[in-house]
């Protein structure tokens, strides 16, 4: 009689079995990729992936992005490894996963020995620029030949201090007029639409603000399931259609500076040579799961999918869809492939590039965490599973600790089939299993830290 595989085995196989899908994009020869003069990398804070290229009551939310995007290849599988700011965007810098990077939330800095982008670039002659637009951001400076922090004016009744998505524009304009004829890398981070939903009455959609017929409870607190955050608080408003309109008006305003970004581009003769990256840390929970206007508690889709498009010099590739499965960590190797620089090993991401050119397996597998860790997610192929650590403080009680979705049937991730598919269950939790490996103690809040991520709705 023939002898039974053991189960993890035997999943493993099920799932490598499963995850075989057609590629997302048929792969090719790849085409030579001109090295760019410089690359820009915009980072457009808590953008959710479903609002680019949207229109609501007959209006595009993201006319500056969408032009860009007709330019560009469009990535619609893009993962941020974080959904709260400085984890994900010190993923984007690093290439290394959070648990690798060291910083688990919006709080701690880099580990001894991490490179940084800025710091591999540097190092090879290439002239480096950042303008942050929120506190969280600060420690990411490592590098950086600048790091401009645009704080212009304060939060909406708190005082802490943001940059106005005008004043990030204006710094990231100036310095590429110092450097745009250097070989340069420059980081822009937008802090819109983040929260509180105020944007210039220009940009609201009145239509979109109709009575609902559903008031929501206000919180005392940034994290509630089922009330309006704090921190999110616009005066009396608890009609939770407002507050979804106030968001579309502030995805519209932050794109209204991106195309004056762009145009400041080419109005300096860069546009052309320059490649352009335009992605978001993460998104925003809009009542899903009966968690409305917050992020950095679930790795649902709503909080971990991303936009993610990338202008490549003289407009090569413009127009492709790219449906391989891609994550923040590969923005540190394209940079430097896209500069002419080749990554060293030991990160966790891989060339966007190669994705483009359908190199990358359907079956790859990627890794995303919510605040502190406190939901974990592993993603292969059509697989999603997540899990809840216990005693977390920002997932609800009536949460399940763990799920898995099959995200080509599920996209919306509403089925938990671990009942159902428990050898796919056992694999995925092996793969995460073998991968996460922790943060270790976690340093406590000084009072200043603690008060400003309070005021951006960070800490309850």
């Amino acid at each position: 009689m023939r002898r039974a595989r053991a189960p993890v085995a035997a999943a493993a196989a099920v799932v490598s079995q499963l995850a075989c899908a057609p590629p997302s994009s048929t792969a090719r020869t790849p085409e030579p990729t001109r090295a760019a003069r410089g690359v820009v990398l915009v980072s457009i804070d808590t953008l959710r992936a479903d609002h680019v290229g949207a229109v609501r009551a007959g209006v595009p939310l993201t006319p500056s992005i969408d032009g860009l995007a007709r330019e560009a290849i469009r990535f619609t599988d893009a993962l941020a490894n974080c959904t709260v700011t400085r984890s994900s965007h010190a993923s984007m810098l690093t290439g290394l996963y959070p648990w690798r990077h060291g910083i688990p939330d919006n709080s701690g800095a880099l580990r001894p020995g991490v490179t940084t982008l800025a710091e591999a670039l540097g190092a090879r002659g290439v002239a480096t620029g950042a303008v942050v637009s929120s506190f969280p951001m600060r420690e990411l400076a490592r590098g950086f030949g600048t790091f401009h922090q645009a704080f212009d004016h304060t939060v909406d009744n708190r005082d802490e201090p943001v940059a106005s998505p005008g004043a990030a524009t204006e710094a990231a304009l100036h310095w590429l007029r110092d450097h745009g004829r250097e070989r340069y890398f420059l980081f822009v981070h937008y802090f819109p639409p983040h929260g509180p939903y105020n944007a210039p009455e220009r940009f609201r959609l009145p239509q979109l603000e109709a009575p609902s017929g559903r008031l929501l409870p206000m919180s005392r607190v940034n994290y509630e399931h089922g009330a309006i955050p704090a921190y999110q608080r616009l005066g009396e408003e608890r009609d939770p259609a407002v507050y979804r309109a106030r968001y579309a008006a502030r995805v519209r305003f932050v794109d209204h500076h991106v195309g004056r970004l762009l145009e400041g581009l080419r109005a300096l003769g860069l546009y052309d040579e320059a490649a352009i990256l335009v992605t978001s840390d993460h998104g925003e929970s809009l009542g899903e799961r009966g968690w409305w206007f917050c992020h950095g508690n679930l790795t649902y889709s709503e909080q971990s999918a991303v936009p993610l498009l990338l202008k490549l010099p003289g407009g090569a590739r413009a127009r492709t869809i790219a449906g391989a499965p891609v994550q923040g960590v590969d923005l540190f190797p394209t940079v430097l492939a896209l500069l002419g620089q080749a990554a060293a090993g030991g990160i966790d991401g891989v060339s966007l590039l190669e994705a483009a050119d359908g190199r990358l397996p359907r079956a790859r597998v990627r890794f995303t965490q919510s605040g502190d860790a406190e939901q974990l997610s592993v993603l292969r192929g059509p697989w999603k599973l997540t899990r809840v650590v216990d005693q977390p403080r920002y997932v609800d009680a009536g949460h399940p600790r763990r799920a898995l979705y099959r995200l080509d049937r599920d996209p919306e991730e509403a089925r938990d089939l671990a009942g159902e598919s428990p050898q796919v269950t056992a694999a995925m939790e092996a793969l995460l299993g073998k991968s996460f490996t922790g943060f270790g103690p976690k340093p406590a809040l000084d009072r200043e830290t603690e008060e400003r991520l309070r005021a951006l709705g960070y800490v309850n």
